[in-house]
């Protein structure tokens, strides 16, 4: 063979193991593989919200025994939790004729094919069939004894909740999802001019996966919600794990509610928000007044500058979660197996951004 030959080959395997090299150091890291879609069928987003109209000429009584004959449990549920009512109240919620006008808008714009609608339902349908697949890989549960998918409750809950988990029904806010230029928001009360940019529909599936993973983590981990604010951000961190896991193509702004001024802010001052937090010991502070600060949602983080987000708890806990995952080999059920909150720390080498 000629040399000239020789010296082809050899650009030709360099070249392939650094492209190999490249690919491998690429892969995403644990929090952000995505998990397989579950074999079973995803049960579909019911319209929950379409059964309470009140047919013409149907009295009180009449509607009554209509929503107990259709399903009295998810009725009852609906009235006493949602609406904190009784059925007498809600049969004259839905005769005024605001309620009406809004079930009305709610089914004309989620029952539209609006591509961001359609993409926010194909959303909810991808993370509830990777659900069973978190339960297992994270949360530790043998395929035999996984618990029953929750099945997805379209609601008009009057403005009170984006999402609610009871034993057997996900309900879903709708109402709370129809984009912040939503004629009805600006007289609902207590939903701020910062909360109606998550109004979008794109913010539901996210919703919708929080609440599954706020459950799973805080089952797996009683008290993970009190105590030192080291706890309460990790507590956020395997939140935010297990968000990456079911929204795997979502980005981790959008995860986390941040705008895009939030984010950048943050990613420049990462570093500093850290150094200040050990600095000022707040970090194994219990005061609700500190933790209230760094976990409380807002326009931004009290004491910082106002371009900055709110809830930093959660990106720092999402931020040592992610280091501590890359730096582990993950055993299954990871959520349970995790040490004391300054172990985890440790481990993770965590000291803000790099």
């Amino acid at each position: 063979m000629s040399k000239n030959k020789i010296y082809t080959v050899l650009i030709l395997l360099c070249s392939a193991i650094l492209l190999y090299w490249l690919t491998q150091r690429t892969k995403p890291a644990p929090t952000t593989a995505s998990l397989p879609q579950s074999k079973e069928a995803v049960p579909s987003l019911r319209p929950f919200w379409k059964a309470l109209a009140i047919q013409t000429g149907e009295n009180p009584a009449d509607w009554l025994q209509r929503q107990r004959g259709q399903d009295s449990l998810l009725f009852e549920f609906f009235v006493q939790k949602i609406l904190q009512s009784d059925p007498e109240t809600a049969y004259s919620l839905w005769q005024n004729p605001g309620v009406d006008s809004l079930t009305k808008d709610v089914t004309a714009f989620w029952g539209s094919d609006n591509p961001e609608v359609v993409q926010a339902r194909q959303q909810l349908t991808e993370l509830l069939g990777r659900y069973p697949s978190l339960l297992q890989t994270a949360g530790g549960f043998s395929p035999d004894s996984l618990p029953s998918l929750p099945v997805p409750v379209g609601m008009v809950g009057l403005f009170q909740y984006q999402c609610v988990l009871s034993d057997s029904n996900l309900w879903i806010g709708l109402d709370l999802f129809m984009k912040e230029s939503c004629r009805y928001y600006p007289t609902v009360d207590q939903l701020y001019l910062y909360q109606r940019r998550r109004t979008h529909p794109r913010h539901m599936p996210i919703a919708v996966a929080r609440t599954l993973s706020e459950d799973l983590v805080d089952q797996l981990n009683p008290g993970s919600s009190s105590g030192k604010l080291l706890n309460q951000i990790l507590r956020e961190g395997r939140i935010m794990a297990c968000l990456r896991l079911l929204l795997p193509e979502t980005p981790d702004s959008l995860l986390l509610g941040y705008n895009p001024d939030q984010w950048n802010w943050i990613c420049q001052n990462e570093t500093d928000v850290w150094k200040n937090l050990v600095r000022s010991q707040a970090l194994f502070s219990e005061d609700p007044l500190v933790t209230a600060r760094y976990l409380s949602d807002g326009p931004f983080t009290s004491g910082l500058s106002p371009e900055s987000p709110p809830a930093l708890g959660r990106f720092l806990g999402d931020r040592i979660m992610q280091q501590w995952l890359a730096n582990q080999k993950p055993p299954k059920g990871w959520i349970k197996a995790l040490g004391q909150p300054e172990q985890i720390l440790q481990e993770s080498g965590y000291r803000g951004r790099s």
